[in-house]
């Protein structure tokens, strides 16, 4: 009996006894109803392992942004180069000792790469200023 679902196949339900068969009507369309829920279940398992492979491609391709936007942080300013990654591993040294799980510091972790994403809006002639700052009226 084919496996179809979504009107193409996806196996062959094979029934074997040791005895000669002679199938009634009754019995084929059971074996029919059968094979369609095979089917079904086959085309379900196949899509939710399409979905967990998008989702985790998703993950590292989000795990990698967030890593370079770090990254850019870090060559804007020499001074503080590798503090990104300083601060994520004290922030998960940290977090492990509260007893956070897995999937809790992942976020953590992004949380600490993108703790100075708000760099990326400050211009150079402010943020990497080596006097201090002064306002319009002089003030400091």
């Amino acid at each position: 009996m084919p496996l179809i679902a979504k009107g193409q196949v996806k196996g062959v339900l094979e029934v074997f006894h040791r005895h000669a068969l002679a199938p009634d009507a009754e019995w084929l369309d059971f074996l029919n109803t059968l094979a369609g829920q095979a089917a079904i279940a086959i085309e379900n398992s196949t899509l939710f392992e399409s979905l967990q492979h998008s989702n985790s491609e998703l993950g590292l391709a989000y795990n990698a942004t967030i890593e370079g936007w770090s990254h850019a942080l870090d060559l804007r300013d020499k001074e503080t180069e590798g503090h990104a990654q300083r601060v994520t591993e004290m922030t998960l040294k940290l977090a492990r000792a509260f007893g956070l799980n897995e999937a809790d510091l992942i976020q953590v972790r992004w949380g600490a790469l993108l703790h100075d994403i708000g760099k990326m809006g400050v211009p150079d002639g402010i943020l990497l200023k080596p006097a201090r700052l002064r306002t319009k009226n002089g003030r400091q």
